[in-house]
């Protein structure tokens, strides 16, 4: 996915309908969705990471693999003519967003020969993977067929998984070693206000390990064998734009867990990089990490 930021000033309400009229000032692009993931892996761990997907034939797609590269990171997207790589593009004033627009794909009827490409990666590289975050934002490019085989093959290699879904029917990812759903998210799924019993239902139905809870401000919530466990984020001067904060956490702790650390610890360095990330401004250009930052937490 590519967020482009259009930033401008407002000064006037349109004539031609009750709008306000944006003067531009700049516009900013970036990655977000799983590439920022896979970014922040890579940024606290400085291990080899890649990028499994899908996206357009398009300018869009050049610059993701341009700007993954360039990060770091290894991209092994398919390019599929006809299909726009998803683009959020947001038009603001100062903090105040006033529009958004999305370019978006939906890539499930080419279901065929997207398994192709993402099983033959998974099977290039399964023998050297020591993670595996599924970062499915629910727009095809995961096949429910793809889930489970790679969910059942990682468990039987004793790999850890870390999903980070957006799907409401949860099922394929059962046997899974994690989820890290928003508090909103998780009620939805479960069906349960309250997160205890959300998560409860939540575990056992999807034999996980450990079911992470975000809950913006107020940090994350670890739910274990051992109990439940909060961790609050550092305190922060201002939130510029949560966009991207769950796919920087999603990142952070699985990059955490595949060195070794347990669920807590791991929890704990994915929100202190992701409050890191929200108090920056989103339509400037991001500053990399110090190597006291980036890693923290190995």
């Amino acid at each position: 996915m590519t967020d482009i930021y259009v930033q401008g000033q407002v000064e006037r309400i349109s004539p031609d309908a009750p709008v306000p009229v944006l003067r531009l000032s700049h516009r900013t692009r970036r990655m977000s969705g799983a590439c920022i993931s896979a970014q922040a892996a890579y940024d606290v761990s400085g291990s080899a990471v890649t990028l499994a997907g899908v996206t357009g034939a398009d300018e869009q797609a050049e610059f993701l693999r341009t700007s993954l590269s360039d990060a770091g990171v290894r991209s092994r997207l398919a390019a599929f003519p006809g299909y726009p790589t998803i683009t959020k593009t947001r038009f603001l004033t100062g903090t105040h967003h006033l529009l958004r627009v999305d370019e978006d794909s939906r890539f499930h009827d080419l279901a065929p020969a997207v398994e192709e490409h993402m099983f033959g990666i998974w099977h290039s590289m399964r023998a050297s993977v020591s993670a595996v975050l599924f970062s499915d934002y629910a727009k095809g490019a995961l096949t429910e067929t793809l889930i489970r085989q790679v969910v059942a093959d990682a468990r039987e290699r004793r790999i850890p998984v870390v999903v980070d879904s957006k799907r409401r029917d949860m099922s394929c990812y059962r046997g899974a070693q994690a989820w890290t759903p928003n508090d909103h998210e998780l009620a939805l799924v479960s069906g349960h206000e309250d997160l205890q019993a959300g998560a409860s239902r939540m575990r056992s139905r999807l034999q996980l390990d450990a079911l992470i809870v975000t809950c913006a401000a107020e940090g994350a919530v670890v739910t274990t064998d051992d109990g439940i466990q909060a961790f609050t984020p550092p305190p922060m001067h201002q939130v510029r734009s949560v966009a991207g904060a769950g796919d920087v956490f999603a990142g952070v702790m699985t990059a955490m867990v595949a060195q070794g650390l347990d669920w807590a610890q791991a929890t704990q360095a994915g929100v202190a990089h992701a409050t890191r990330y929200v108090s920056h401004d989103p339509a400037e250009p991001r500053k990399e990490p110090s190597d006291n930052d980036s890693r923290a937490w190995r």
